[in-house]
């Protein structure tokens, strides 16, 4: 199983040498800001009411609840070391009536 998680805020973004400097993510953007290309900045995870708009609002909650997701499969599959194998198909059956 591979999976992927980037703990940057920001994944489109551009260099300090393009006019409008700036770049966005899930649940935050930054601009450049006048003359000295300092980059403002909003949007916080643990804070829903900053993220931009409701789209984002839905994209972060869903990335964060599949990767939830994911750390329970790979629990689920280190369970097969440790409980028996009836009991884990339980819980996988109950994990993909939830997803």
């Amino acid at each position: 199983m591979r999976f992927y998680f980037s703990p940057q805020p920001f994944w489109i973004g551009d260099s300090k040498d393009t006019p409008m400097t700036g770049h966005f993510g899930l649940y935050r953007y930054c601009l450049g800001r006048g003359l000295t290309q300092t980059l403002q900045c909003e949007g916080r995870l643990d804070d829903f009411a900053t993220i931009p708009s409701d789209a984002f609002k839905a994209a972060t909650f869903f990335v964060g609840f599949s990767f939830l997701m994911i750390l329970i499969c790979i629990i689920c599959m280190l369970l097969f070391f440790c409980v028996h194998a009836e009991k884990v198909y339980k819980i996988c059956m109950w994990l993909q009536i939830v997803s």
